[in-house]
């Protein structure tokens, strides 16, 4: 059997060497159709980070592991025998993002919490299986990002991912939104139009907030689950589509259906597999990672060099609630790297959540002085455009980013918003 090279390239030095003394010592056994080697590591450092890094395998025999002629043979074989195993801390947060970074997916799955791993490993299992998902969790701790990563290591990830807000439909238009309307079939309808469902024919339709679609949309779409086929608004050809249906909610549909608020049939059919997605509150041990991460993909979006967070100021987060959980958390981040350090200080300056209820000592920002003198005009300049960045920052963290209703709040143009933001080099953090 031989080990793939990219194996022996993540490697150097004395790391490299004694891999390699593992490999010469190794067995290969038969795995079901797989073949993989089997080998003893006992240096606990040594065996900590060839696990970290996806090299090697955990078995139920103490020191004994298994080595994959691949990752994806290793991805392959977790997914396999999913039920069977439980990984534990091996399963940390470099594994995950290695095999998923092997894949050509989002590497952005940070975390190293036994939650936030369970969901993972359900989320790897899902992927290769063509069945409905449904993601269970409140608001802003990921749930469109696990929707986007089945997709991507899912037979479907060279098709469509197409993603609808179920929330932001209009009763009246979710027919004509989700199967698309024929030109003349209502007034307004100037052309014909393909709606989500048939954009997303051969790929994933991902239905987010599912749980606030109207009762009427859920009747209609169930008979497209049913049948796989639908007609447009205002037509009499019958399409045939072939979707795969990923759904989410931070809904309590359990609640909803004993209301009479959510079909049970519905239920059943989108929640083959579910995924519980816990929030940020849960997985606290996550925190430090998560900041490091985003800090460092915000500095660079917007040309900030940031050094870290004192103790005090990581205490700060780690002992936040977060209701808004990891986006919260990306916004929070985003406000201060471009409104409390504009100055461009190396050092974040965490803000003081008073309406959070903690009272957590956040230290002062370090002030560089100015170069030369400046008059009060100068000051107040830009004390000014500092407050109206806050403010506008504010909003658009209200709004989730929606530049328009930002605008009507502040009462100003749609086109003022977009030219301020091109100003101050800020662009959404969603994107």
């Amino acid at each position: 059997m031989a080990v793939a090279n990219h194996y022996r390239e993540i490697l150097s030095g004395l790391a490299l060497e004694i891999f390699t003394s593992l490999l010469s010592k190794a067995q290969v056994i038969k795995l079901g159709e797989r073949e993989a080697l089997t080998t003893k590591c006992q240096e606990e450092s040594w065996t900590k980070e060839f696990l970290s890094q996806g090299l090697l395998f955990p078995t139920n025999e103490p020191d004994r592991f298994l080595i994959f002629e691949s990752q994806k043979d290793t991805l392959d074989f977790l997914v396999a025998n999913f039920k069977s195993i439980d990984l534990g801390d091996n399963f940390d947060a470099r594994y995950l993002r290695r095999v998923l970074g092997s894949l050509e997916c989002s590497s952005t799955m940070i975390g190293a919490s036994p939650r936030f791993v369970k969901a993972c490993q359900a989320m790897i299992c899902a992927a290769k299986h063509d069945v409905g998902v449904l993601l269970l969790g409140e608001t802003g701790v990921g749930k469109e990002l696990f929707a986007e990563n089945i997709h991507a290591l899912s037979p479907r990830k060279d098709k469509p991912l197409v993603a609808v807000n179920c929330s932001a439909i209009p009763t009246e238009l979710w027919e004509s939104e989700l199967f698309g309307h024929e030109k003349g079939s209502f007034t307004g309808a100037h052309a014909t139009k393909h709606g989500k469902m048939e954009l997303a024919d051969g790929g994933t339709l991902f239905l987010d907030e599912i749980g606030d679609m109207s009762p009427a949309a859920q009747t209609k779409l169930l008979r497209v689950l049913d049948n796989k086929s639908f007609e447009r608004v205002g037509g009499t050809r019958t399409i045939k589509v072939n979707v795969r249906i990923i759904a989410a909610t931070n809904a309590d549909l359990q609640k909803k259906m004993r209301e009479g608020n959510f079909r049970k049939d519905l239920f059943y059919r989108l929640e083959v597999v579910t995924i519980v997605i816990p929030p940020l509150r849960d997985r606290k041990e996550d925190i430090p990672a998560l900041t490091k991460f985003y800090l460092e993909r915000l500095g660079e979006r917007y040309g900030k060099s940031i050094s870290g967070l004192a103790p005090e100021q990581l205490s700060f987060l780690t002992n936040y609630s977060w209701p808004g959980n990891v986006r919260e958390l990306i916004n929070m981040l985003t406000k201060t790297l471009v409104v409390e350090n504009g100055n461009g200080d190396n050092l974040i300056s965490i803000p003081n959540f008073s309406h959070s209820g903690l009272s957590v000592p956040v230290p002062s920002k370090i002030v560089k002085k100015e170069e030369g003198e400046i008059s009060l005009k100068q000051v107040a300049a830009k004390a000014a455009e500092a407050a109206e960045k806050e403010v506008v920052l504010r909003i658009l963290e209200e709004t989730g980013w929606n530049r328009k209703e930002t605008a009507r709040r502040l009462k100003v143009c749609y086109k003022v918003i977009l030219n301020k933001l091109k100003k101050w080099g800020i662009d959404s953090p969603y994107k």
